[in-house]
């Protein structure tokens, strides 16, 4: 499934939630008083659920580049930015001691990344694998710089 399919389907619920909305005749017999306010609601513009779900796509194949080395990071660092951040700090290298995590990750989650790399049954990867994870870990730098706003409808 690409991007644009992804973008469509996306796009097709959302205009079917507001179908669905502006049918419901709920609130119609009850007074203005009592009749709730209406909401404003946020939607992603195009573009944004297009980076999100190039993001997303580009996400899981770091992850699946670089399983093999640490196959437990991806259960304990979801967001992609930070999953990147961390691939690219640690590399290949096995002993994470050696590794500064500080400006990457809270210190809770680095003590448990390290506790588990420390029992992890990973193994290095060979350069071309590698160079493969930090390209794909690369790409997911694009989010560090939001591009579109979230806009009112």
């Amino acid at each position: 499934m690409d991007v644009t399919s992804i973008t469509q389907i996306v796009w097709r619920q959302l205009a079917e939630t507001r179908s669905l909305h502006s049918r419901s005749h709920f609130h119609a017999g009850l007074p203005s008083i009592v009749a709730p306010r209406p909401t404003r609601r946020l939607a992603a513009p195009p573009r944004q659920v297009d980076i999100d779900a190039e993001i997303a796509l580009v996400h899981g194949l770091a992850r699946d580049a670089y399983r093999p080395k640490f196959p437990e990071l991806e259960s304990l660092v979801h967001h992609a930015v930070d999953y990147a951040r961390v691939l690219a700090a640690i590399g290949n290298e096995m002993d994470l001691t050696l590794v500064d995590l500080e400006h990457v990750l809270p210190q809770a989650t680095i003590m448990v990344v390290s506790v588990t790399a420390s029992t992890t049954s990973g193994k290095p990867l060979p350069p071309d694998a590698l160079a493969k994870a930090r390209a794909a870990g690369a790409a997911i730098f694009l989010d560090s710089k939001p591009v579109c706003r979230s806009v009112e409808v």
